[in-house]
């Protein structure tokens, strides 16, 4: 019996870890998310921010179905955030990806990472009438649901 139990112990923890991370510390499905907009370098400040396809829900929904918690931090009980840096252009394309925070290698490179993954374009930021680039930021958070 404890052969089986030490054998199947760290699935269970690999299990658990499809379903405890979650972005920011929301409790809920209806995460409440702390994205940052700011206008690229030398700018003026932006009339509106862009807004991803999805809404923020739909931001929220995709970190939280693709998040996967490095093991090690997991079964640790280790628990911080990764703040996700990204340039949206004036046609609402995304590049360069960057970590603005760091918290822990594994778990940034798994933010990086789930971001990367992000469907679809955004609707750019405006200025004045017209689409314009801007910085985003989106925290990450690797939290153990109790």
């Amino acid at each position: 019996m404890y052969r089986v139990l030490r054998l199947l112990l760290p699935l269970l923890l690999l299990g658990v870890s499809l379903v405890g991370c979650k972005l920011l510390s929301a409790k809920s499905r209806e995460a409440k998310i702390d994205v940052r907009f700011t206008p690229l370098a030398g700018e003026a400040a932006l009339d509106s921010n862009p807004v991803y396809a999805g809404g923020l829900t739909g931001l929220s929904e995709h970190v939280r179905k693709n998040l996967r918690y490095p093991p090690l931090y997991l079964r640790s009980h280790i628990e911080g955030s990764s703040l996700v840096g990204f340039t949206i252009d004036s046609t609402g394309q995304v590049s360069n990806h960057r970590i603005v925070k760091p918290f822990l290698q594994a778990c940034d490179e798994e933010a990086l990472r789930v971001i990367k993954l992000l469907p679809g374009t955004w609707q750019p930021a405006q200025r004045a009438g017209k689409a314009v680039g801007a910085e985003c930021q989106i925290p990450v958070s690797f939290s153990i649901r109790h």
